[in-house]
């Protein structure tokens, strides 16, 4: 009856929490990475526990959310402004004229005007994303609680880390030293995915989109998230918005920028990765690509955005439990 009860209470209390996975989820992350901001002040105010989580904590949320609030607001400018410009050329025919001068791209403007209505598809698409941004704006406010309860949850993980790590050792059913190795596992996994893939895909998709707006091209900013969170998933990349954008403007006759945007994708914002996320990671963990590939795309379909700390996370704590059972075998193989 008591294992009963239990089973029935701890049920309840996940379904109660399921809405908050993302909170959660967020909060723990951030807590985190951002401990050594903690441990920063913390020294410099020894003996105020309360004081010092609260200044980590607006520290976090002002580096954090003024950039979000600020990229949010140019993005959904920029893409409902150059939806409008896109529709404009497709109706006034330059598009095609420049396209249908060339031999080499009047084939393929033609099959595609053959089998799909571009202008027709622009306006579809356009009314699409004013409607969803009316969506948008009444999810606000779900949104904008999922903030506050992870704002609140990362207050107390600072200033309650020590007590919450011990009562989580003491629920392991591990030792001291399988349970050490095992957090440590999942911080540096944790660590690796918001220093290493988060921070390394931020700065391709700020060089990606830097380069689009020295050329000229429209939706700097847009495109630059975009190639930003092409990156964040293995074996995708960035090269699927910049080898498009590359090919446009050489079917224009731009070959001068179609070429600069192509070096620069391919040397500079596809193997910056190379170079960053050594620096910025050091030796935490880093798997094989398609591991990694199927943890995050598995975890962004199961979880949503929270997937992509929560997949990760998953599968370096099997990985961690799966080496803990194999050592247990092995020691009572020898004994």
């Amino acid at each position: 009856m008591l294992f009963t009860f239990t089973a029935v209470a701890v049920v309840i209390c996940l379904g109660l929490a399921a809405p908050f996975v993302p909170a959660i989820t967020w909060a723990l992350a951030l807590a985190v990475v951002a401990h050594p901001i903690h441990a920063w002040i913390q020294k410099r105010l020894p003996g105020k526990p309360v004081l010092v989580s609260a200044l980590a904590t607006a520290v976090v949320t002002i580096g954090l959310l003024a950039p979000v609030v600020l990229i949010v607001q140019q993005l959904i400018q920029q893409t409902t402004s150059g939806l409008g410009q896109l529709q404009q050329t497709l109706e006034s025919g330059s598009i095609k004229q420049q396209l249908e001068s060339d031999n080499r791209t009047a084939a393929a403007y033609h099959w595609i005007e053959a089998n799909f209505d571009l202008e027709k598809e622009v306006e579809s698409l356009s009314n699409g994303f004013r409607q969803n941004v009316a969506g948008w704006i009444k999810g606000t406010a779900w949104t904008a609680m999922q903030l506050l309860i992870t704002i609140f949850l990362l207050f107390f993980l600072f200033r309650d880390r020590v007590e919450a790590l011990q009562a989580l050792r003491s629920y392991l059913p591990l030792s001291r030293r399988e349970s050490d190795a095992l957090l440590e596992r999942i911080r540096s996994m944790i660590h690796a995915t918001i220093f290493g893939s988060l921070t390394v895909a931020g700065i391709q998709g700020v060089l990606g989109g830097l380069m689009f707006w020295i050329l000229g091209l429209p939706g700097a900013l847009l495109w630059g998230a975009v190639m930003g969170l092409c990156a964040i998933i293995p074996a995708v990349g960035t090269f699927v918005v910049w080898v498009p954008a590359a090919a446009f403007l050489a079917a224009q006759g731009r070959w001068g920028k179609a070429l600069i945007l192509a070096l620069w994708g391919a040397l500079v914002v596809s193997m910056i990765d190379n170079l960053l996320y050594p620096m910025l990671v050091g030796h935490e963990i880093r798997m094989h690509t398609a591991l990694v590939f199927m943890s995050i795309a598995g975890g962004l379909a199961l979880f949503g955005v929270s997937g992509l700390v929560l997949g990760p996370v998953a599968l370096v704590t099997a990985i961690g439990l799966v080496d803990v059972l194999s050592r247990r075998a092995a020691a009572s193989h020898k004994v």
